[in-house]
């Protein structure tokens, strides 16, 4: 993506609950819809309850941002350095 000579936002979702749903994400400006960049507030009162993620998580030193689902949660992975942040 370094000579991707566009705006853009890569980041890796993890659902809490359900591996099936987790995925990676490029998103770019769309003529579209008017959603770039993608903002996103972390929830600080939302906790993973999975140890193991967490650990995980931990040791990616990658930024997080967790939000709640109706059956669970979704950590938002990313890196600030490249591209644009969340």
């Amino acid at each position: 993506m370094e000579a991707y000579p566009f705006p853009y936002q890569v980041w890796i979702e993890i659902y809490e609950k359900d591996s099936s749903d987790d995925a990676v994400y490029i998103h770019t400006k769309n003529p579209n819809s008017d959603n770039f960049p993608l903002r996103v507030k972390s929830d600080k009162k939302v906790i993973n309850k999975n140890n193991k993620l967490e650990a995980f998580i931990n040791q990616t030193g990658l930024s997080t941002a967790t939000l709640p689902l109706k059956n669970g949660i979704v950590i938002l992975l990313y890196d600030k350095s490249i591209g644009v942040p969340l």
